[in-house]
């Protein structure tokens, strides 16, 4: 939310106005830009509202089994958008796949470094999911 204060030289009174345009709205209320709040996911998440909207969202992932339909329903549907709904969201996610199945014929996963490695890959297709539904994250598979 902007705030103007403005005042009249003849009464000497001050009024301030909103501007609701810069902010986010959360589940709670309006969240003002750079301020934390929830997001509308139904499983809401703290994040930071930017540019009118919510980024940095602490994500919680979940077991595959445990996702309500739904969420298992939002991924699927993501994924499917990312990987196969063609523009720039499959241009880049056959960036990312394409350099991760380069590597993958190296030694990388001998390598002490493997899993921060593999977790920036699997955090920048989360992104791209979660340009077609915020609310999206990649659930995990405890085997």
């Amino acid at each position: 939310t902007t705030t103007t204060t403005t005042t009249d030289a003849k009464s000497s009174s001050t009024a301030t106005t909103t501007d609701p345009t810069t902010g986010c709205m959360s589940g709670s209320g309006f969240v003002d830009e750079g301020d934390v709040g929830l997001n509308q996911c139904p499983d809401p998440e703290m994040c930071t509202c930017r540019d009118g909207k919510f980024v940095d969202c602490h994500r919680r992932r979940k077991e595959f089994v445990d996702l309500f339909s739904w969420e298992r329903e939002a991924f699927i549907n993501a994924y499917l958008t990312v990987t196969q709904g063609g523009g720039s969201l499959q241009a880049r996610y056959e960036l990312i796949a394409s350099e991760h199945h380069r590597l993958f014929f190296t030694a990388i996963h001998t390598q002490q470094f493997f899993l921060t490695w593999h977790r920036w890959f699997l955090l920048a297709v989360e992104d791209l999911l979660r340009e077609v539904n915020p609310c999206v994250t990649i659930p995990y598979w405890a085997w």
